[in-house]
Order: structure tokens, then sequence, then C-alpha cells
């Protein structure tokens, strides 16, 4: 543990000073971004999804599934049923659309403020440079560093974040579908009663 400290007050520190002011802004970025991905993707693992899709006809019994998908089982005919298919499908998918709407956005915005930090990191270079008369190279070569420190974090924060926002749309399409197939098999002999 000593290490790893000793290692983050030599190697990473020092980098994370000369990003410049914006480095706090994409720390903070970057933990809403992480969390709101954890809590998305522990809200949509709380269904059995494989198993979900593998249920038969037979297999249909209110002990193998969420409550949530018992009750439009349940109700007295096929068109209440699929009323209640349709009113889950709503409320659970386009709660996830939202959410990851949500996280696109704070995802798309990592970049963009490394960006701005790159812009106002060249513009304090050109200001230097205008004003300094001798150590012209050595002023350019701090400020372009500390100018690209802030592009570099703001693709650190979002392409591991789009690789999750990925891997929760693959998610979301797997709640769509398991709603769709615990309906077609339920409805199944409900419409052959009906019949």
């Amino acid at each position: 543990m000593a290490d790893l400290s000793q290692w983050f007050l030599q190697e990473v520190w020092p980098v994370w000073e000369k990003g410049g002011w914006l480095m706090p802004f994409l720390a903070l970025l970057a933990l809403v971004i992480y969390y709101t991905a954890f809590e998305l993707w522990r809200d949509a693992s709380r269904w059995p999804l494989a198993r979900l899709l593998k249920l038969s006809e037979n297999d249909l019994t209110a002990d193998k599934l969420p409550p949530e998908l018992s009750r439009p089982l349940s109700a007295p005919t096929p068109a209440d049923s699929a009323r209640g298919f349709d009113s889950l499908r709503r409320h659970i998918l386009q709660r996830l659309d939202r959410r990851m709407a949500f996280l696109a956005i704070l995802t798309s915005a990592a970049p963009l403020a490394g960006l701005l930090g790159t812009v106002t990191g060249l513009l304090a270079t050109f200001r230097q440079l205008a004003l300094s008369s001798g150590g012209i190279a050595e002023g350019a070569a701090s400020g372009l560093y500390e100018a690209l420190i802030s592009t570099q974090t703001g693709l650190i924060i979002a392409i591991p974040a789009y690789m999750a926002l990925y891997a929760l749309r693959r998610r979301r399409d797997e709640w769509a579908a398991a709603i769709t197939h615990v309906e077609s098999i339920g409805l199944r002999p409900m419409r052959k009663e009906a019949a």
C-alpha cells in the first residue's frame, strides 16, 4: 500500500497538478459517469434475463418469474394481460432509456471538457509566448504539456464509459426480449382457452 501511495504522489499527482483548473471538474464528471453507469447496471441486472429467455410454456410458474412479470399473467383476460405487459414494458424500458440518455450526455461531455482545457491551455501558452522575451521553447513546451493533459484525461474518462454504455444498451435489449418472450409464452394458453 505504501508503494501505491508513493507511486501516486510521484507519478500521478504532478501530472494532475499540471493539468490546470479543469482537472477537478473532470474528476467530478468521472465520478458521476461511473456512479451512474454502475447504478444503471445494477438496476438492469436484477432479473435473471438468460433464465427468462429460456423459459418454455411448461416452465412458466410464479416462482420462476419476478413479481413484475407474474402480475400481468394473473390478469383475468388476455387483453388485460397484454395491457399489463405493455405497461410494464413502458415503465421499465422507458426508465432505462432515460437513464442511458443521461449517461450518454455525461459521457459526451468528458472529451469536450478535455478539449476546453486544451484550448485554454493553448491560449495561456500563446499569451506567455507573447509576453516573454527569453526561454520561449521552454515556456511553449510547458504550456502545451498542460494543454494536452486535460484532453487525454477527458478521453480516458469517455472511452470506458462508451463501452459501458454499449453493454447497457445490450442489457436493455435483453430486457425487452425477456418481457416479450414471457408475454408470448404466457398468453398462448390464455388465448387458446379464449378461442
